[in-house]
């Protein structure tokens, strides 16, 4: 059906199928695939105005699906819709960060209270998902220095260390001094929690910055070389402190707190961001399972390595999932795809570091990072223990 999706009767078969209510849900999923992989350059109105309508029909994997594809296509007729979505406080923080998402694709200022919204989802109280998905966001907006002040003094000395790598992404480009000097002073005021930054992260971060102020950096570009250096140090410290681990609580915290479900699939359930973990057990040790835990770029699934996409006017990272004649695309978060038209690229660069956050073992004590680990080393026998007390 894709490959003929250009052509006018189907287009409006698809139309018409997509707003009939009596369609399954399943039929609906298959037909907003079709259209995010067509290879129609404009979308056609009659899909602009079903998938409009899609927004409003109340079913929440529908909607998650429709705001993925907005984003992945573009489709700026849209943007008026996007906007009631963010802006209503009634409206689940995951389809009020979507929407916010696509929205920044077309306009990538972000408005005082979109950004005050965002931070709100940055808090502590909130989910793990919610919180990363916050973080993308500001990331993809082009943030003014009194934004980039306030999430300097509100989060970047704060935060939990799994968000610190992709808040920091948001002061790339950044070339102004006071908001470099803030910045500096935030992450030398908690230098401990430098240890998920990489020195390519800090190097990209000050390029843009006087010279001056990239030497007021040399410290802590020194302590995070020292820090790297004493990496296996910690890895051996932590893998001695770990029991042997509960299969079934390990099963419950990959697919709750631990936010790992988020990008990848074990069996059926899971995200399809990272590598599929369901035959993990069977490739990997137990040492290697935590150390891709705590360091994430120590190596990559080759098919998910991550790249650079630079465009006439803007950049997209991530890992790139299909390529076709006339477009890339490139998945940038879980359920974010963009579809970058090939006349559009200057360039596509290969990049040192994982999409997968580091610091994930902070979000877990002791006896629940045995408790992951113990699961992930199981699989796939481990893959449907529902059980306590499954030691492994």
């Amino acid at each position: 059906m894709i490959t003929f999706s250009e052509n006018v009767d189907l287009q409006n078969l698809i139309g018409v199928q997509l707003g009939n209510a009596a369609i399954p849900t399943r039929t609906k999923i298959f037909l907003i695939d079709v259209i995010n992989h067509s290879p129609v350059k404009e979308i056609p109105t009659v899909w602009v105005r079903q998938l409009g309508k899609l927004l409003q029909d109340g079913n929440p994997e529908i909607c998650l699906l429709v705001l993925g594809l907005i984003e992945s296509r573009s489709i700026q007729a849209l943007n008026d819709q996007l906007k009631l979505i963010v802006n209503n406080p009634n409206t689940p923080a995951n389809f009020r960060l979507k929407a916010l998402s696509a929205q920044l694709h077309f306009d990538s200022k972000i408005s005082d209270p979109e950004f005050q919204m965002v931070l709100q989802y940055l808090d502590k109280q909130n989910e793990s998902p919610v919180r990363q998905l916050a973080a993308n966001v500001l990331v993809s907006a082009k943030l003014n220095n009194t934004q980039l002040l306030q999430l300097v003094k509100e989060q970047i000395a704060q935060t939990d260390v799994f968000l610190l790598p992709t808040l920091v992404g948001s002061f790339e480009e950044c070339s102004n001094a006071a908001v470099g000097t803030a910045l500096i002073a935030a992450l030398q005021s908690s230098p401990n929690r430098l240890e998920n930054l990489s020195e390519e992260d800090l190097q990209r971060l000050f390029s843009e910055y006087p010279q001056a102020l990239k030497t007021s950096a040399e410290p802590l570009m020194a302590r995070l070389r020292e820090q790297n250096a004493t990496r296996l140090l910690k890895l051996q410290e932590i893998e001695s402190q770990l029991g042997r681990g509960d299969v079934g609580q390990g099963r419950i915290l990959f697919l709750g707190k631990s936010i790992c479900s988020s990008c990848h699939a074990i069996g059926d359930q899971g995200g399809d961001f990272g590598p599929d973990l369901s035959n993990i057990g069977e490739i990997r040790s137990r040492h290697n399972i935590l150390e891709a835990i705590l360091y994430p770029g120590a190596s990559f699934a080759r098919e998910h390595e991550t790249s650079k996409i630079t465009t006439k006017t803007t950049n997209y990272t991530g890992i790139i999932k299909e390529q076709v004649n006339e477009a890339i695309i490139i998945q940038t978060a879980p359920g974010q795809h963009v579809r970058v038209q090939r006349d559009e690229i200057t360039g596509i660069e290969p990049q040192s570091t994982s999409m997968m956050p580091p610091g994930l073992d902070k979000l877990l004590t002791p006896e629940e990072l045995s408790d992951l680990i113990a699961y992930l080393v199981s699989l796939p026998d481990g893959m449907g223990y529902m059980g306590k007390g499954g030691k492994h």
